[in-house]
């Protein structure tokens, strides 16, 4: 399941606002691994394999690493910063977490590939995107790759290395 950082949401309503022609906009990621996340609330999102996104605040960084194990109750995502002129105003941007290649197969039999979202940020704002193991059926080994796309193009990338079997090199 998909979560979303508290606080950002708000944002949204500036969307209408336009980006200042030809801003540079890029993304730093500032850390990346597992991270532990008290959940606020959940939301409906048929686009999700779980059927629902959480929303979540007090969130922090446990360990940073590409590397982790597909056990249930683990979070692992990235936080990331906008950078830009100031003079830019807010920025779209579209976020997609990939799944290794033979997708997640949810408990209804639908296949996922991704799955995708956007966020609206200011420049200099950090916010954190995490996936978290809550179901069997997303207990997937491969390469995950969380991307962050702007205007078309792609800015950022984490990937992930998740296996099934840890302890075993």
């Amino acid at each position: 399941m998909r979560t979303l950082a508290i606080g950002f949401a708000a944002l949204a309503w500036v969307w209408l606002t336009t980006m200042s022609a030809g801003a540079a906009v890029s993304v730093e990621i500032v850390n990346f691994g597992t991270f532990t996340a008290r959940m606020t609330s959940f939301k409906d999102n048929p686009n999700d394999p779980t059927g629902r996104v959480g929303v979540a605040d007090d969130i922090h960084l446990v360990e940073q690493t590409d590397r982790l194990c597909a056990r249930l109750g683990v979070q692992f995502g990235i936080r990331f910063k906008l950078v830009a002129p100031s003079s830019t105003g807010v920025v779209p941007l579209r976020i997609v977490t990939r799944f290794p290649p033979e997708g997640i197969v949810n408990a209804k039999g639908r296949r996922f590939a991704d799955i995708e979202s956007t966020q609206i940020l200011l420049p200099g704002a950090e916010t954190v995107e995490l996936y978290g193991f809550d179901e069997p059926f997303e207990l997937v080994a491969g390469v995950w790759r969380f991307e962050i796309h702007h205007a078309g193009r792609k800015v950022a990338e984490q990937r992930f290395t998740v296996a099934t079997h840890c302890g075993i090199s």
